[in-house]
């Protein structure tokens, strides 16, 4: 992946800046974490997007901050609303982020981005102990669900999420810190007093694509093919062979991936299994990403299995 980002490049980002902050003692995105504002690490990783705005408050407070801030169309209706106003705002998919993240990167935005291009995904979240919503790519396909939502008085995104297509990808769980509050905030100063940089996050590593060629022929050499998705989708179509370990398990089953020769790991169409590659392969392991996933290796004619066969 780089220091492109690639897929960050071509996506839009919203950056999460409603909200009365009274738990924490003022508008969050002002709050002094330690020589800068709440806000500025969070628009450090999304700086690579395509585009960067900001919904909620008040504008001319944030200009400092950006020229593009859109108004919330459900003010005080909590992060949904903010979601909610970003999708039928921009007409696309979007990187939604929340401004109390002081620890997210783009090493981590890239990994959520990437696993969020997979068409069959409403919302890739970032996960660490549970999902993140707010640090999410939120695809067009959600906008129905989340209107809908919000116009019930639903106010919690992580609620929704169960009722959407979701897409996991585990974080180093202090890439995804919140500063909610004043006791997070204390914690927050103490923890990085004299540092310049964020907590440390797992650095993304290089992950190469092979083709589904190249897979072929590997298995007929006795590799091994770890399938990222989910039961349902495996039992549907799988490569025979294949070991099912869904994306949100990858944490606690990094050993499976660790072997003598490189393990091939594949999903529906290589956004999920390029979050899982670069994950484990910052643990270690030497894994390579099916490029195209199953859905390549259909289109190429070659066989899968379904059901108990």
């Amino acid at each position: 992946m780089g220091d492109g980002f690639p897929t960050l490049r071509v996506l839009d980002a919203v950056v999460l800046t409603g909200g009365a902050g009274r738990r924490i003692g003022g508008r969050k995105p002002f709050v002094d974490i330690g020589g800068r504002r709440l806000i500025e690490p969070v628009l450090a990783a999304v700086a690579p997007c395509r585009s960067v705005r900001l919904v909620g408050g008040d504008a001319r407070e944030l200009a400092e901050f950006s020229g593009e801030v859109l108004p919330d169309r459900w003010p005080g209706e909590g992060p949904l609303g903010g979601v909610a106003t970003a999708l039928s705002a921009l007409g696309s998919d979007v990187l939604v982020v929340a401004c109390d993240l002081p620890g997210v990167d783009s090493e981590v935005l890239e990994l959520v981005a990437a696993a969020g291009a997979d068409p069959s995904v409403d919302v890739a979240v970032a996960r660490s102990d549970r999902r993140q919503p707010l640090v999410a790519r939120w695809n067009l396909s959600a906008l129905a669900s989340v209107e809908q939502a919000v116009a019930a008085g639903q106010r919690s995104a992580m609620d929704l999420l169960r009722h959407l297509s979701v897409a996991e990808v585990p974080v180093d769980p202090r890439s995804v810190v919140d500063v909610d509050d004043q006791n997070d905030l204390d914690v927050w100063r103490r923890a990085h007093a004299g540092a310049e940089t964020h907590a440390r996050r797992i650095a993304a590593m290089a992950v190469r694509d092979v083709t589904v060629e190249e897979l072929e022929a590997a298995l007929a050499s006795g590799a091994r093919l770890i399938d990222v998705r989910e039961p349902a989708e495996y039992e549907e179509m799988r490569i025979d062979g294949a070991t099912l370990i869904p994306l949100s398990t990858v944490p606690e089953h990094v050993d499976e991936f660790r072997s003598d020769e490189p393990v091939y790991v594949m999903c529906r169409s290589g956004g999920r299994s390029i979050g899982a590659c670069e994950f484990v392969a910052a643990q270690g392991a030497a894994v390579l990403n099916v490029e195209g996933g199953i859905m390549a290796w259909i289109a190429s004619g070659r066989p899968v299995s379904s059901g108990g066969s």
